[in-house]
């Protein structure tokens, strides 16, 4: 599910690090756009790729996604909440799209929406100091 997404943050980082001019809020920025400019993406079957956001004043980067058929279930998130946590944790410290928002100390959000109720089912936080 993760791969699409980290495939395409990889190529805009390598792309906008040739850029040396910009600040890391500014690669940041542009990394968003570029991806909000592939939107909405389908992953897999359950999930949709929304939207991507860069907030410089709180040096945070949020994914949005929403969530169908099997995967759009509110209990499941609450009753795995650590387990899902912890596997996304370590997809993003072994990740080498994410380095760079590891080493500026970024807030990273995952935040999941239910594609029936349009209501959140979970958010993830990680790097928050």
């Amino acid at each position: 599910m993760m791969k699409n997404k980290w495939i395409l943050t990889g190529g805009a980082i390598c792309l906008l690090a040739a850029c040396s001019q910009m600040t890391q809020e500014e690669r940041f920025q542009k990394i968003a756009e570029n991806e909000n400019s592939k939107c909405p993406k389908r992953l897999n079957s359950t999930t949709v790729f929304d939207s991507t956001r860069y907030d410089a004043s709180q040096n945070c980067v949020s994914y949005y996604y929403t969530l169908s058929g099997k995967a759009d279930d509110a209990e499941k998130y609450k009753k795995n909440y650590d387990n899902f946590r912890k596997a996304l944790d370590n997809t993003i410290i072994n990740s080498l799209e994410m380095k760079a928002y590891l080493e500026y100390k970024t807030i990273i959000k995952y935040i999941y929406y239910s594609d029936s109720t349009k209501t959140k089912l979970a958010e993830f936080v990680f790097n928050e100091n």
